[in-house]
Order: structure tokens, then sequence, then C-alpha cells
């Protein structure tokens, strides 16, 4: 009876911390996320198209960046952090008789770090290419398929044996971790599943980058997805990639048209 009441102690303090940092970060991703709306929105309707504004295409190639990083840069506290709240409240649970509840904070930060690295990539990708797209002048149909091919693309990826992998690595239970791992083994372990994460939803990112990331609607979205395929695991896998498949053909056939395909294959 002594024993449980000597532990109780160390496990509520290592689950408090965990869960206010997580918060704090999640909150403090959604507040810059909003700071980053244009001021002085006067109704719902403005809002929502300031949320879904598309990514600049007539700023320089900087300004471009730095508009798209006031987006991404949140975002990955926002979004991608609550996909992670399984993966450190596991930790946590590995090592609470250690009484290391500073360990949380650093595999969370190392997680963090490797996808605000990835952000800043995926930002820059994104600007690059909506700026050479925007000087070739593609018609609208055109970029319309090119958007349902990255879905599709996405969809696709659900079933490469990575894919799987990643997603697997993403669901670590920490059994075979270090009872008591150092604080370098904490950062490499945050590291580690900041990439596997990576590799789980690079593609989705990428489809979310030619959807435009400046619109928080796709984003949430797409962040739900992806905190939903990890809280459930690989029996989401294949329907979430057909659901990705069939969405990117609606969106490639919408750009063309209906009656456009009946009439080149029908005549």
């Amino acid at each position: 009876m002594s024993t449980g009441s000597e532990t109780q102690p160390a496990i509520s303090q290592t689950a408090w911390v965990t869960a206010l940092t997580l918060a704090g970060l999640i909150a403090a991703g959604w507040a810059a996320l909003l700071a980053a709306l244009p001021p002085g929105i006067p109704s719902a309707a403005a809002l929502w198209a300031a949320i879904c504004r598309p990514v600049p295409t007539s700023a320089t190639f900087l300004d471009g960046y730095a508009m798209a990083l006031a987006v991404w840069l949140p975002m990955v506290p926002a979004m991608m952090l609550p996909s992670a709240i399984p993966m450190a409240f596991a930790f946590a649970a590995r090592i609470e008789r250690q009484g290391g509840a500073i360990k949380p904070i650093l595999l969370i930060t190392a997680y963090l770090g490797v996808w605000l690295v990835a952000a800043s990539i995926f930002a820059g990708m994104q600007i690059l290419g909506a700026q050479i797209l925007a000087r070739l002048n593609l018609p609208s149909t055109a970029l319309g398929i090119m958007g349902g091919f990255a879905i599709g693309l996405a969809g696709l990826w659900q079933f490469a044996p990575l894919k799987r992998l990643s997603l697997a690595a993403c669901r670590h239970d920490f059994t075979d971790a270090p009872e008591n791992p150092g604080m370098g083994q904490t950062l490499k372990i945050g590291a580690e599943q900041g990439i596997a994460c990576i590799l789980c939803c690079w593609v989705l990112m990428l489809a979310a980058a030619a959807a435009g990331a400046m619109n928080l609607i796709w984003m949430a979205v797409l962040a739900a997805v992806m905190t939903a395929e990890k809280m459930i695991g690989p029996r989401a896998t294949a329907p979430l990639g057909l659901v990705l498949l069939a969405l990117g053909s609606m969106i490639a056939v919408n750009a063309v048209g209906a009656g456009a395909l009946r009439a080149y294959w029908f005549g």
C-alpha cells in the first residue's frame, strides 16, 4: 500500500508535465496561425476568405517564403503535435518511475525540431513551385489535374511498404527503449520519431502544399486525418489510401469536366 502511494507522485508529475507541454505548444501554434491572418477582418465571410487565401505568387521568392513560413512553422505544433500525443505519453509511461519529468519535454523538443526543419523545406518547395507554375501560366484545367494527381499520389503512398514501416515506428510503444534513457538518448529518440513521422506523412504534406498550405482548412483536415491514422493504426491505412485516390480522381475529373470526358470517350 505504501509503495503505491510513493510511486503515484512521480507518475502524476511526468504525466502532467507531458500534458501541459503538449497543450501549451499546440495552443501557441494555433495562436500564431491566427496572428498570421490579416488584421481588421470585419466579418465571418472575410475571415473565411483570409483563412483560405492562396499561395502568394506575385511577391518575390523571399517575401513569399516569409509569408509561407509564417504559416508552416506554427502549423507544426498546431497540427503535427496532436498526432504525437500517443507517442509522448507512451514514452512518459516508460520513464515515469525514474522521475524524469524533464525527459518528455526533451523528446517533444527533438520531435518538433525535426518537423520544423521539414516544414521550412516544404514552405520553400511550395513557393518555388507556385511561382514556377505562375510563370508557366497553365490553364486552370491543367492545375486542377495536377492537384488531383498530387492527392492521388498521396493515396498510392498509403500502400507502400515504407509507409507501413514508418507508421509502425510512429506508433512506437517504447517497450524496447531503455528504462532510464539519458538526455542524449532522449533527444535521439525524439528525432527518430520525428523522421519516422515525416516518412509516414511526407506525401500528404506535399499534397497539402500543392493544395495551398496557406489554406488552414485544408491543413486542419489533413492533420485530423494523420492524427486519426496514428490513433487507429494500420487498419486505417488502406481505406485512407482509397479515399485519397477517389478524391484525387474527383478533383482531376472536375477540372477536365465530366462532359468533356464523355465526349472524348464516346464521341
